[in-house]
């Protein structure tokens, strides 16, 4: 469950609370054990691979890119991962699963915000996923992704 929380915020008035009852993911969409979370900034973007941005933030090849988010848990043994990689579907259990792999970790997070962050180079078109495992609550804030060409100046 994805709710905004006023309590605990790192800047502004709100931040992202998402909550895990569980620590097994069941019937969700799940990449090995973790919820596989969108990292979408709003949606719209145009990719039959990420569900048109609802399905993660969709990176075109031939770019860098600095991504950042802020996270804390109160509850022991939370973890968050940044993945990227794409949705495919299954014939075995007839969903949709996210075939990429965890690029950077905070494991456990803390009550005190922490910073996650990942540079990426993409020679292949991605989706930008968070990776969530635990049982508890985390919350988000001050998500950030850039975008810059790959090929330099001189290379145009």
């Amino acid at each position: 469950m994805l709710r905004s929380d006023t309590v605990h915020s790192r800047h502004g008035r709100h931040s992202a609370r998402l909550v895990l009852p569980t620590e097994t993911p069941g019937a969700t969409v799940s990449y090995k054990g973790y919820l596989a979370v969108p990292f979408s900034l709003g949606g719209g973007q145009s990719s039959p691979n990420c569900g048109n941005g609802y399905q993660g933030f969709y990176m075109p090849a031939g770019f860098r890119y600095n991504i950042s988010i802020w996270a804390r848990s109160e509850d022991a043994h939370m973890n968050l991962s940044i993945a990227s990689g794409r949705w495919v579907a299954s014939a075995a259990s007839k969903i949709w699963e996210y075939i990429g792999k965890p690029q950077s970790s905070l494991s456990p997070l803390t009550p005190t915000w922490k910073q996650l962050t990942w540079q990426y180079e993409s020679n292949t078109t991605e989706c930008l996923q968070l990776l969530v495992a635990g049982r508890g609550q985390i919350n988000l804030d001050d998500a950030f992704v850039s975008r810059v060409a790959s090929k330099t100046d001189d290379d145009l």
